[in-house]
């Protein structure tokens, strides 16, 4: 994800947008472009230090900028991701108030039991992980 060759940060954002990329690999690019964000312009003399702060400010700005493009791709997936869940869950939701008929209506209310249950538990886990993930944005600031 490293921006080489002078490609547009856009252009490089949808290329991870059409991954559907994990929170853990998310969590793995923001860290290193926080890291950059972060780092101090390094151990020298004064006056190569003078020198070289704003190279180090504008490649701090540069990270912090993908920090903040990357935060917001994740934030628009994951928000995907639950609405489709919640839309998953309402519509077993519903399927459940109708009471079972027949044999085959039963097995397949007995099956969106099953489904609601894992539904629910992949909700629980989605939401903690994003949670999880908005803490450590909220620590590199």
């Amino acid at each position: 994800m490293r921006c080489s060759g002078g490609l547009h940060k856009g252009i490089i954002l949808e290329k991870i947008a059409a991954k559907k990329l994990s929170c853990v690999k998310f969590d793995s690019q923001l860290q290193f472009y926080a890291n950059i964000a972060v780092k101090e312009s390094g151990s020298g003399e004064d006056f190569v230090r003078i020198q070289l702060e704003p190279l180090t400010t504008r490649i701090q700005e540069h990270a912090q900028a993908w920090v903040t493009s990357l935060c917001k791709l994740l934030n628009d997936s994951a928000r995907d991701a639950l609405f489709g869940l919640r839309n998953q869950l309402e519509g077993l939701m519903n399927d459940s108030k109708r009471p079972p008929d027949t044999l085959e209506n039963l097995k397949t209310w007995n099956s969106n039991t099953s489904t609601f249950r894992n539904a629910a538990e992949l909700y629980e886990c989605t939401k903690s992980t994003i949670s999880q993930s908005e803490l450590n944005l909220a620590a590199r600031g």
